[in-house]
């Protein structure tokens, strides 16, 4: 390779190199170190490519290369982390005193962790059983989900109890919750049920 060919290679590799920081959330200092240590191991190769008059006693250009590859390795698993934490599922933590005895038109609002969530969609699910143990109460209740968008409800989904639904936060500046409530038709409004929340997760 020619020496213009490898400065060539080596901008296109420093533009390459910067895309972490253009294109993660990079809101960790440990992240963000470590995206900016793959330009900087590409500036220190390119250094060494430069040739100087004369010998000194210290092979610097050898050692500038070891210290580009060592940083490069660093940096890079830095940034494969990086992406993990931003691209992975993350739970959400329901509030305390959630369950217990409910009844038709009950409802809860379950904090989405985040100002804002760092991901635009929630799925989650909740489950119900009869606090009577007799009857269809299981069987006729309905879960709507709603929800609520820096104080403004959305457009609810239901669903029966323990089928996950899959909530888009779309738009959301500051804070997002959503309202579970629980709905019986005419003829099962004397209905009691325990209350389950099953798992909830962040996701893109």
């Amino acid at each position: 390779m020619t020496h213009g060919r490898l400065w060539i290679f080596l901008v296109v590799l420093l533009a390459a190199s910067m895309a972490p920081l253009l294109l993660l959330d990079l809101d960790r200092a440990g992240q963000l170190a470590s995206a900016l240590a793959l330009p900087l191991a590409v500036v220190i190769y390119a250094v060494s490519t430069i040739p100087l008059k004369g010998k000194g006693a210290i092979p610097w250009r050898k050692l500038s290369v070891i210290g580009a590859v060592v940083i490069a390795t660093i940096g890079g698993t830095g940034v494969l982390y990086a992406v993990w934490q931003n691209t992975r599922d993350l739970p959400v933590e329901f509030p305390d005193g959630v369950g217990g005895t409910w009844k038709d038109g009950y409802h809860v609002l379950v904090p989405v962790p985040g100002n804002p969530p760092e991901r635009g969609h929630l799925t989650m699910s909740a489950t119900v059983d009869n606090v009577n143990k007799t009857g269809d109460c299981e069987q006729t209740a309905t879960l709507e989900y709603t929800p609520v968008i820096d104080g403004r409800p959305q457009p609810s989904t239901s669903a029966e109890p323990g089928r996950q639904v899959d909530l888009s936060l779309g738009g959301v500046v500051k804070k997002a919750e959503v309202k579970i409530t629980l709905h019986y038709d005419s003829g099962n409004t004397g209905c009691a049920v325990n209350l389950y929340l099953g798992e909830a997760v962040l996701h893109d």
